[in-house]
């Protein structure tokens, strides 16, 4: 009955592998319990601040499965001329020169991506608007704000023919892209070092998309992960 129950529970040794007289470390297993729960979750989930819209990618570019890089695929057609890739659905949003845009318009904000352009060796990065022209195979984008390597010489383009070589003493390896739609800025920055490569002020009346273009089936081009941060106390 309840009784006996409860006497038996009540005289139940309790089973401890704790020497009789030590005393637990509580702040050693609990303490910042939270912090290192988030300091583990770091290496198993990533944050990328910008992924790639397939419905938009060229045919012959290549994305990975994650949606944070591309690169075109020359040397596989090449490598399986027998098996050719099959053709890909031609839906409007989808451009004739090897671009892809970001998934993710913007109208307002600030917003910051990093980019791995590594040994990719002809590429351009940088934004453009829901309604560029997308069915112009163009080599160098026409509608785009943004800078390009062309295998030798890195270069600023924007859709009003303007065309500015760039001159720094070495090729970056990321670039960070930074549009301030509020201020009509976009900014091309080497996080390496914080110099700026280069910058447009456009008032921009639609969403704008980030935007991608490579000709180089070697190395991609990558969307990096942001690098996650604490904030101690209240955020004035």
């Amino acid at each position: 009955n309840f009784d006996k129950s409860l006497a038996k529970a009540e005289h139940k040794d309790f089973d401890s592998t704790v020497a009789s007289g030590e005393v637990i470390d509580v702040a050693m297993y609990v303490g910042n319990l939270q912090f290192k729960l988030w300091n583990k979750m770091q290496s198993i989930i990533k944050y990328t601040p910008v992924i790639l819209d397939p419905n938009t990618a060229h045919s012959q570019l290549i994305l990975s499965a994650d949606l944070t890089s591309v690169r075109d695929s020359d040397d596989d057609r090449e490598d399986k001329a027998d098996k050719p890739i099959p053709p890909v659905m031609n839906i409007p949003a989808r451009f004739k020169s090897l671009c892809v845009l970001g998934s993710e318009g913007f109208s307002s904000g600030l917003h910051c991506w990093d980019v791995d352009v590594g040994n990719n060796t002809f590429w351009m990065l940088g934004v453009t608007t829901e309604s560029v022209q997308r069915k112009k195979p163009n080599v160098f984008p026409s509608g785009a704000w943004g800078i390009g390597f062309d295998g030798q010489k890195l270069s600023a383009r924007s859709p009003f023919g303007v065309y500015t070589p760039l001159t720094l003493a070495a090729k970056p390896q990321t670039i960070r892209i930074r549009l301030d739609m509020d201020l009509a800025e976009v900014w091309f920055i080497d996080p390496a070092s914080n110099a700026v490569i280069h910058m447009f002020s456009h008032h921009f009346s639609e969403k704008v998309f980030p935007f991608f273009h490579s000709m180089c089936s070697l190395s991609p081009l990558k969307i990096m992960p942001l690098q996650p941060f604490v904030v101690l106390g209240d955020v004035p």
